[in-house]
């Protein structure tokens, strides 16, 4: 039988001393939308097209989540992370009769195109276990098909609760069903016939599964203390982009998931990718959009246009192929989307110039033909009090070394306190700003380009709490962005502060010129 978590218990496992810092770690593009299949609120990795399609598109039908995952990894993506949403679907269920009841198998994927089907045999089981049988799963790419897209063998189960291989725990690892409860006394009838020659016959679903209402903008933002809808992607590591596809009706995003999917992306030190509404086809369009958008900040980039469709689709969404482009490189440098993309039209000179001043990235044509994602911007205000903001790739630096250091400084909460704690922790971070220095990341020389401050620990009375201070250069040497890290037993915290008030809070230490500003202290973990 399988063995629980002790109720209310959540284990998690830091290292025990420092380990060197990752100098360009792996984000993830994370797509929240509505699919025809595959497991609802849950946070699925997956690093191929082919990975997407095994477990969330069926045949003869394309949602707007299947072309941009599939954009996303034609267009260069390495990795991303899908969550499927749905509104009230329920899972098709595979009857298993026997001769004390009915075995349930309920699909693990809600819907109406789960195509699954299951054999019972006896084989090698002994006539007088009358609780143990052989099980097949299999889903085929269509009904009726023969083509099996996913099969599972799971041999000697047993409907016997306490039993080892009892079928409820064995299914826990299935990627196709779950045992409903209770599970009958006795195991179900062979679907098998023993004769010689005769074909296999299976137990096909019933057709009680169904996709659902239309998926709503509240299903799609979910519920933090369900793990639903965006907090799904709460255990799905680091994210660098967050999409939200267009709605298989068409609809876009509203001002509600808007903001919520903000807040979200500034929790979890990642950028929130926009797209201009379907039918924009000129700058004046575009910017009525973005002026009506009421969502702005460093944490937001916008794109314009859309992407010509495929077929009779005239257009289609840019999201999946912009953020495949944008994780290809981590510098100012325009990336091409690659062969197969170009925009729903070109744009004279004079009105891309204003997109660009305005915070779009544009979709064009660049040197030599190649379409190529240009501007390299974030929304973030014209007056922002942190310039290199504006600029996407140092907004991405700047996320990466957020969640870089609160993470992989925890370690330090349960070292013994003293001096050797201080200088193994300006070890650590030295090191890795100094890696990212020399690869070109951060400006200037050692000293201008970063800094490290510790406050002292050396005391008794430390209580598991360790307080220290780094700023890093990423556009002018000392023109220092600047932040205040807490590592405690209750968790990490992270606050940007301003020279100022860190001149203020730390006389005796050299500050940063009067210049290199940063916004006044704000929570960023």
């Amino acid at each position: 039988m399988a063995d629980g978590l002790a109720p209310g218990m959540l284990v998690e496992e830091f290292p025990g001393r420092e380990t060197p810092l990752e100098i360009f770690p792996d984000g993830a593009t994370a797509f929240i939308g509505a699919a025809r299949r595959g497991p609802l609120d849950t946070a699925i990795a997956v690093d191929s097209h082919a990975a997407y399609e095994r477990i969330f598109s069926i045949a003869g039908a394309e949602s707007p989540l299947d072309r941009c995952v599939a954009d996303f990894f034609h267009a260069g993506g390495q990795r991303a992370v899908v969550v499927r949403v749905a509104n009230e679907a329920r899972a098709c269920t595979i009857r298993l009769p026997g001769s004390e009841g009915v075995l349930v198998l309920e699909a693990l994927s809600p819907g109406d195109s789960e195509y699954l089907r299951a054999s019972v045999d006896y084989d090698q089981v002994a006539p007088s276990d009358t609780f143990t049988f052989n099980l097949v799963l299999q889903r085929l790419r269509a009904p009726a098909s023969e083509r099996v897209v996913e099969q599972e063998i799971y041999p000697r189960v047993s409907v016997q609760p306490g039993a080892e291989r009892y079928v409820a725990d064995v299914l826990l690892e299935s990627r196709l069903v779950r045992a409903r409860l209770p599970t009958p006394p006795t195991r179900p009838r062979p679907t098998v016939s023993t004769a010689p020659g005769y074909p296999v016959s299976w137990a096909v679903a019933g057709d009680d599964g169904a996709d659902g209402r239309a998926v709503t903008d509240y299903d799609l933002v979910g519920s933090s203390a369900r793990g639903t809808g965006l907090f799904a992607l709460d255990g799905a590591g680091p994210l660098d982009f967050v999409c939200l596809p267009p709605a298989p009706d068409g609809r876009e995003p509203g001002p509600a998931l808007l903001l919520a999917a903000l807040r979200y992306c500034r929790r979890r030190h990642a950028m929130l990718l926009l797209e201009a509404l379907p039918g924009a086809n000129d700058a004046d369009q575009a910017l009525a959009w973005l002026h009506g958008l009421n969502i702005a900040g460093e944490n937001v980039a916008a794109v314009f246009p859309r992407l010509a469709g495929q077929g009779k689709a005239r257009e289609r969404s840019a999201l999946g192929a912009v953020a495949g482009a944008l994780t290809r490189t981590t510098t100012d440098e325009e990336p091409a989307l690659g062969s197969g993309f170009r925009p729903t039209h070109e744009l004279p000179a004079a009105q891309q110039q204003r997109l660009l001043a305005a915070g779009l990235n544009l979709i064009r044509r660049g040197p030599g033909g190649r379409v190529v994602v240009a501007g390299g911007r974030t929304l973030a205000a014209a007056d922002c009090r942190v310039p290199a903001w504006r600029s996407l790739a140092a907004r991405r630096l700047g996320l990466m070394i957020e969640r870089t250091v609160l993470h992989g400084t925890r370690w330090v909460v349960f070292e013994p306190a003293g001096s050797d704690l201080v200088a193994r922790l300006r070890t650590q971070l030295g090191t890795w700003f100094e890696s990212l220095r020399f690869a070109g990341r951060l400006a200037g020389d050692p000293g201008e380009a970063w800094f490290v401050d510790v406050d002292d620990v050396a005391g008794p009375d430390r209580r598991s709490r360790v307080e220290f201070t780094f700023g890093f250069a990423p556009r002018r040497p000392r023109d220092f962005v600047i932040y205040r890290v807490v590592q405690g037993l209750d968790g990490g915290r992270l606050a940007q502060v301003s020279a100022e008030r860190w001149a203020i809070a730390r006389p005796r230490c050299q500050a940063p010129p009067p210049g290199a500003l940063s916004p006044g202290t704000r929570e960023a973990g």
